[in-house]
């Protein structure tokens, strides 16, 4: 039975490297209860806690979770400061108890730290190393703690609303946040907390730090809230949600990560990120989930995140999802007389970095004629790819760093027919035919001319009787500068005109073949 078990977990870790892994992903927790928080120590090895008595262990990134036990009944945070070392927390609202559990062999026993009956339950946990740690709770609940959790020592925090969550940028910084839109810090590890004014009144649910000046907070109704000062003051920042936010997470002063949904309702999960330091955010997709309570990334790219009904979602590339199809824009699909030399453009693609694109004689794209692949949306197909009087179908894709999203649709176009060479896109301001080169010539001339806008054009070769004996062009083209091309072998020496013709214009120029 072990040995079976052992090669599942090998080709689920198989399947998790190989396999290119889009966005968010679902990681199998075997419990329907609540998750309420989750504590990474490295890519490998982390914990999610929950209620009725919901512990849960991975040792390979969360391809595998496995449950471990302690006494109590629910829990809502957990922290460890190494692989062997970790707490948890929670209680009973109803009841009115809280209790704190440590372990030092990695989950697999826990001893009980704190217990008491009649105050808030633990709701945060957060460790300046092995040592001194800080708890917080319902009802203005601070406990504080010297010697890794032997004993929790009240501390006064001059409110009575719930204390939700709490961050240490070192062993003296200290934030705690709240309902009704509390924010105290200490200096002093804890020792004397003061009230800063976060700008909002509603309910106030994680607080994370980057620095000691730089920290953010969520929570009801979309808040979110920075400082650039240590917390003496607090801006709004626009989250383009009302949602419940529940956690916040940084990895640096620009890129991060908060999650959330409403925790009463029947809604809808949400992921929100940032890389410009909170000015803007982008709703991340992730599996169906109503909603989260926190999230985790120990760096650009890895992160989980927990919530109900036993949830854990993972990303491995920050939550980047592949890009969708682009639309095609121009040449536009079934056009002719395009130029061999063309532009092609398409749409821009949200999390797009790159752009590749296809030019081929056949649907299929069996046959490559052009590939390419650029980081702008439009791609100058050069001289020498394309051939005059050909059908061409075209598709473009956008990459990112998780891979290709799907082809856009395929459109064709025709190119010139021959004859016609197109020599320069500048749109010229007027009508005009120059005289061919050479003239008097053998066996072929060059007649070039100005088009000044699109237009129907007849290109004829006539002898001296006016009879019309070649016919070099008869369509539409786009403005520009066109060179026209007479290849006289099959006709005799003499003097023959050449007759330019549109709805605004025409002209005859004469041609002296010497043979």
């Amino acid at each position: 039975m072990k040995i079976i078990i052992l090669i599942c977990v090998i080709i689920l870790t198989l399947v998790n490297t190989c396999l290119p892994q889009s966005g968010w992903f679902t990681q199998y927790s075997n419990t329907t209860q609540n998750l309420r928080d989750v504590h990474f120590v490295n890519q490998y090895t982390g914990w999610a806690v929950g209620w009725y008595n919901t512990i849960r262990k991975t040792t390979n990134g969360g391809i595998s979770w496995l449950s471990q036990f302690a006494t109590q009944d629910g829990y809502s945070c957990c922290y460890f400061s190494n692989d062997m070392t970790g707490w948890i927390g929670g209680g009973s609202q109803s009841s009115n108890i809280s209790y704190i559990f440590k372990t030092t062999n990695g989950g697999d026993n826990w001893s009980s730290q704190y217990y008491s009956s009649n105050s808030g339950m633990i709701m945060k946990i957060w460790f300046s190393g092995s040592l001194n740690g800080c708890a917080v709770g319902l009802g203005g609940k601070i406990l504080l703690t010297s010697d890794g959790g032997q004993t929790w020592l009240p501390k006064n925090s001059g409110v009575s609303t719930n204390l939700l969550s709490v961050c240490f940028i070192n062993q003296s910084l200290g934030w705690i946040v709240g309902d009704a839109g509390v924010i105290l810090r200490t200096t002093t590890g804890g020792a004397i907390w003061s009230p800063y004014y976060s700008g909002t009144t509603q309910n106030i649910e994680g607080v994370n730090f980057i620095s000691p000046l730089i920290g953010f907070a969520v929570g009801y109704n979309g808040v979110i809230i920075k400082t650039t000062n240590g917390g003496e003051t607090w801006i709004l920042k626009p989250s383009g949600t009302t949602r419940w936010l529940n956690s916040v997470c940084f990895i640096n002063n620009n890129t991060g990560w908060v999650s959330g949904g409403d925790y009463y309702t029947s809604g809808t999960g949400q992921i929100l990120k940032t890389t410009n330091g909170g000015e803007n955010w982008l709703g991340q997709t992730i599996p169906s989930v109503p909603w989260l309570a926190d999230i985790q990334f120990i760096n650009s790219e890895i992160g989980w995140a927990v919530g109900s009904s036993g949830t854990i979602i993972s990303t491995l590339n920050g939550g980047l999802p592949l890009p969708t199809a682009p639309n095609l824009i121009f040449p536009s699909n079934n056009a002719i007389n395009v130029p061999v030399n063309t532009t092609t453009r398409w749409s821009q693609v949200t999390n797009a970095r790159r752009y590749t694109v296809q030019i081929s004689t056949l649907p299929n794209f069996v046959v490559i004629t052009d590939s390419i692949t650029v980081d702008t949306n439009f791609y100058n197909v050069p001289y020498g790819k394309l051939t005059n009087a050909i059908t061409y179908f075209w598709r473009v894709n956008a990459s990112n760093v998780n891979g290709a999203g799907p082809w856009s649709t395929v459109w064709s176009f025709s190119t010139l027919p021959t004859g016609i060479i197109p020599i320069s896109t500048s749109i010229p301001t007027e009508f005009k035919v120059f005289d061919a080169y050479p003239n008097p010539f053998n066996p072929v001339t060059k007649i070039k001319f100005d088009v000044p806008k699109a237009t129907s054009i007849h290109i004829f070769i006539y002898d001296m009787t006016g009879r019309q004996i070649d016919k070099l062009f008869e369509g539409t083209i786009s403005a520009g500068t066109f060179e026209s091309v007479w290849n006289a072998d099959k006709f005799n020496s003499g003097v023959y005109i050449f007759r330019f013709v549109s709805n605004e214009y025409s002209v005859s120029k004469k041609l002296m073949l010497l043979k």
